[in-house]
């Protein structure tokens, strides 16, 4: 897969035209300098939010009104499990 910032950028900018209002206020990202280099180019000013890992960033992505549900918790460690057990 082709994750260089040119392409990130071209792929980003296709989703863009389909909706031309689009402008996302965040973005997660890993420490990935060509996907924050695409995000910087593309929407200026705009918050990442920097994650090493999947266990890292799945809480977040589950949080309702700061807080998670019982089902998001039982995602999550269900994930983590089987992140753990697939080396």
């Amino acid at each position: 897969m082709d994750e260089t910032r040119e392409a990130i950028e071209e792929a980003l900018s296709m989703v863009k035209t389909w909706n031309k209002l689009w402008t996302p206020k965040s973005w997660i990202v890993d420490y990935a300098q060509s996907e924050i280099s695409a995000l910087e180019n593309l929407f200026p000013g705009m918050n990442m939010d920097l994650y090493s890992s999947l266990s890292d960033m799945v809480p977040k992505i589950m949080l309702i009104n700061g807080k998670m549900s019982n089902l998001a918790v039982q995602i999550f460690e269900k994930t983590k499990y089987i992140l753990g057990h697939s080396c």
